[in-house]
Formats: structure tokens, sequence, C-alpha cells
């Protein structure tokens, strides 16, 4: 990923839908504007490495792994500003992996490449709610209509920024230039940080800006080059097939898609403690 490519980027993207609970605290007007939020849930990848039995599928959700789902955790932050608006700096923990082991595709069984990547994030998201909790009065909610909402419904949009690193085998793959970053003909070397935009409904979808989170790009570099350079263990992690079928891996044989960039999803679910009642009543009421 280009270094000019990471730090411009469009900030506003059409959110989606999601829904969480809301309840609301009657009082004086402290009481609502803050709370800190927990959350724990299940993360999986989007990109060249495994997938299912098939070509690339236009919906992500079609070419995903189930099996290689791992857990993700966040905390953070939500500023009540309105009835109708939120603002959240949110920080997670994601374990990302994949191989093309799961799928029985021809091309990317035999490429036989796999990764493993710790993610760590953190972000802001706008919220916009078109219909929020009121289960009872308080200072972002006048009305006393007949009848409680239990359940908000929002959009949000957000920017994020995250750092991965992925492994095969606990080896870390970058320093290797397993696509020959860094010698003549190669790739840059990418880094190991980049961007994101979350969206979801009901889950958050990162659409991201670099097609590295698996360490698969572009195209293969000439393996005997590789070895000489950077030795056995790059070379063979470089190309890790069985080398039966000629042409499939060889030098500028496709390895992966640069037209597409890597993304990730997860499904958490969250509890918040509003901040005023635990600093100033010592009481701990969460929200789901």
């Amino acid at each position: 990923m280009k270094r000019s490519s990471s730090i411009f980027i469009i900030l506003f993207l059409l959110p989606l839908f999601g829904l969480s609970q809301y309840f609301t605290i009657p009082g004086r007007k402290k009481v609502d504007r803050h709370e800190i939020i927990f959350g724990l849930g299940m993360s999986n990848y989007v990109g060249e490495l495994g997938g299912s039995d098939g070509p690339g599928k236009t919906l992500f959700f079609r070419d995903v792994n189930v099996q290689k789902t791992r857990p993700t955790f966040e905390t953070g932050y939500r500023f009540n500003a309105h009835k109708h608006l939120s603002f959240k700096t949110l920080f997670s923990y994601s374990r990302l992996t994949a191989s093309d082991e799961l799928t029985s595709f021809p091309e990317r069984n035999y490429r036989n490449l796999s990764f493993a990547s710790n993610v760590f994030e953190g972000g802001v998201h706008v919220e916009f709610y078109l219909l929020r909790a009121s289960s009872r009065p308080s200072y972002l909610f006048r009305s006393t209509t007949r009848g409680n909402n239990l359940y908000s419904l929002y959009l949000f949009a957000g920017f994020s920024a995250f750092s991965f690193n992925p492994t095969r085998d606990g080896v870390e793959l970058q320093p290797l230039g397993t696509e020959g970053q860094g010698l003549p003909g190669g790739a840059e070397f990418y880094d190991l940080y980049s961007f994101a935009i979350p969206s979801g409904i009901g889950f958050s979808y990162r659409k991201t800006f670099t097609d590295y989170l698996d360490d698969t790009s572009d195209l293969y570099y000439d393996n005997d080059a590789l070895r000489a350079a950077r030795g056995n263990l790059a070379a063979d992690l470089a190309d890790p097939s069985s080398g039966e079928i000629p042409g499939w891996t060889t030098t500028d044989a496709i390895r992966g898609n640069p037209e597409t960039m890597d993304a990730f999803f997860s499904f958490t679910g969250q509890v918040s403690y509003n901040l005023y009642e635990m600093y100033h009543k010592r009481r701990f009421n969460p929200k789901f």
C-alpha cells in the first residue's frame, strides 16, 4: 500500500441501519450524556485467501469461511449530544485468519496460502438516531406519548486506523517480502497499519485501504531469486504449493488481486454504563 493513499481518504460514507437498545434515566441533564462501552463478539476476514468453493463472490458473506471466525473485544466512550445524535470513540482487538486449505476451488486450494493476524483498531463513529428508546422521560426525551420505545434505530458512519501483522505458523510474513518487496522488479514493502471506514446493519463491516491484511496482493516473484536473497523460509512461505501443476505459481503468475482491498467485519454484543450513575450515585445499571 502506498503511503500517499493511506493518508488521503474519503471520510464520508452512506451508512447502513443498525439496532441497539437504549434506556434513559430521568433527572438532571448530565445523567444521559456520557457512557462507557464494553463489547464482546466475533470477527472474520474477507480477502483473497480461503473462501467458498468457487470464484470470489460479489456478496462478501458468500465468500467467508465460518470456521475461521475468531473473537473480538472492544471498549469505548459515547457522548449523547442530542436525542438524534451521538458520537462514539471505540477501541477494539480482533483476530483474523484464513487458509486456502478450506476451499475446494482448484486455484485457491493449490496455492495453499494462509495467514493469521492480530488487529488493533481505534476509531470514531457518528450515530444519527431515527428512533430512540424512550422508556421513561429524560432531558433527551420530552415527550410522554403513549407507548415506550425499547429499541433504537440509527444510521452510523465512522473512520478508524488499525495495525496488523500477518503471520504463518508464528512467522512474520512482511519482513520476508514474499512478493519480492524490496527486490529488483518486486513490489514495495507495505505498511503494517492502515485505515478503514466501518459501517453495518447489526454488525460492523470495515472496508480497508490495504490489500495486505493477508500478505497477498499481486503476482508471484521469482522464487529462486527470492530464495537467494531472503533464504529458504521466505521462498517456502511465498509459494507453499506442491509444485505439481506447471505454471500456476511460477514467476508473474497471479497470486492475489490488487484491484480489490481486503476487509473484515465483526458482530458484537455491547453493554454500556452511565458514567454519571457510576461516579455520582455509585450505581451500575448496564444498558444492552
